[in-house]
């Protein structure tokens, strides 16, 4: 999750979704707030890219949200 700060004071929060092999977005959400929801809609995105088969595997930095 990455915070950026808009021109007029407010905050934006993106929480992409990177594929560990080539490394391009295979999801993405964009927020006005850090929450749960924010990270599931991006999880849900890029699952949606799976093929019938395909498993995914998640990894995190462990940051704090």
């Amino acid at each position: 999750m990455t915070e950026f700060a808009l021109p007029c004071g407010a905050k934006a929060y993106l929480s992409p979704v990177i594929d560990l092999f080539d490394g391009k977005p295979v999801g993405w959400s964009v927020s006005p707030r850090p929450d749960a929801e924010l990270v599931n809609s991006s999880l849900r995105a890029a699952c949606a890219q799976l093929c019938p088969g395909q498993s995914p595997f998640c990894h995190t930095d462990g940051g704090i949200h």
